[in-house]
């Protein structure tokens, strides 16, 4: 339950050890729930009030580019009204990290993070919500964005609001 009593969330499945769940709340009104585990995958459930900027799904679509960053979008009806859908690699915006040693030479891993992402509105609020994954391998990428994109809907049907 929100700390507004304005909907619910389920927590994702999450690998044990090491699910960590993080809440915030800076300045704003802004809401961010973060849900991670030590194996990679994350999940971000952002709400910030959109009454100032008064935002809306074709703003946030016209700021997307497809190129490197971001591979898809598209424009989905849902009970909730009409939302954002995308997906995006961040280069190096991976939570895993470490090292690997070739002979004598060791070097760092970084990984990338596979997006799955979903932006909406409602009277009062953006709501910007994602699916992760770490990927170390580039021809990882197909297969980790059907994944994110199925748990981008698992942890969407878990969002009830009041």
């Amino acid at each position: 339950m929100s700390p507004d009593q304005a909907f619910t969330l389920k927590v994702p499945y999450l690998l044990k050890p090491g699910a960590k769940i993080h809440e915030e709340t800076p300045e704003g009104g802004t809401l961010i729930v973060t849900f991670s585990d030590d194996f990679g995958q994350v999940y971000y459930f952002v709400r910030s009030n959109n009454t100032k900027r008064n935002w809306t799904i074709d703003t946030m679509a016209s700021m997307l580019e497809i190129g490197d960053v971001v591979q898809d979008t598209q424009f989905v009806k849902t009970k909730l009204g009409i939302q954002l859908h995308f997906q995006a690699i961040r280069k190096g915006s991976g939570l895993l990290r470490g090292t690997k040693t070739e002979g004598a030479v060791t070097s760092d891993i970084i990984t990338d993070l596979v997006e799955a992402k979903c932006i909406f509105f409602d009277a009062q609020n953006m709501y910007d919500i994602t699916a992760g994954w770490s990927v170390d391998d580039s021809t990882k990428y197909k297969s980790s964005m059907k994944n994110v994109i199925q748990r981008l809907e698992k942890f969407l049907s878990g969002l009830q609001f009041q």
